[in-house]
């Protein structure tokens, strides 16, 4: 029964482990410790503020291959006068032009990006080895408070 147990117990960490990795891949929610305010920013409707997400430019854009994982690996800036963050998307092709897979994510996690400020964009796009170029578009955006 012990080692029942312990099978279970193991395969719930294993399961636990990679679904905390993952969710910390696709939102890179930061936590602090000993922070016991526990306050979560929240979004605010960014058309309301008069942001928008031609409010943004990449600045550099290099996708590239590490560790068996393609990468979006660039910069992004505000060009607007409202801080806010950028939901982008990044979209694997391959040889063809077809799409192999696509990725949104916040580059700048729950934080805003003031005005003339950059923040670094680093996010893993696929796996699949079919997956010869790589593009980026601001596809959203959020007024984080």
């Amino acid at each position: 029964m012990k080692f029942f147990v312990k099978i279970v117990y193991g395969i719930a960490v294993v399961i636990l482990l990679l679904f905390g990795y993952n969710e910390y891949q696709k939102y890179k929610i930061l936590s602090v410790l000993g922070n016991l305010n526990n306050s979560v920013p929240t979004a605010t409707g960014a058309k309301e503020k008069g942001i928008s997400p031609s409010d943004f430019k990449i600045l550099s854009f290099n996708p590239k291959w590490e560790n068996g994982r393609l990468r979006a690996v660039g910069e992004i800036k505000n060009t607007g006068k409202i801080s806010g963050g950028p939901h982008v998307e990044v979209i694997a092709r391959d040889e063809k032009g077809v799409l192999v897979e696509s990725q949104d994510f916040w580059p700048n996690s729950i934080s805003n990006i003031s005005p003339g400020g950059t923040c670094g964009i680093e996010y893993t796009i696929t796996r699949d080895r079919r997956a010869k170029t790589a593009e980026i578009k601001v596809v959203g955006v959020n007024v984080w408070n």
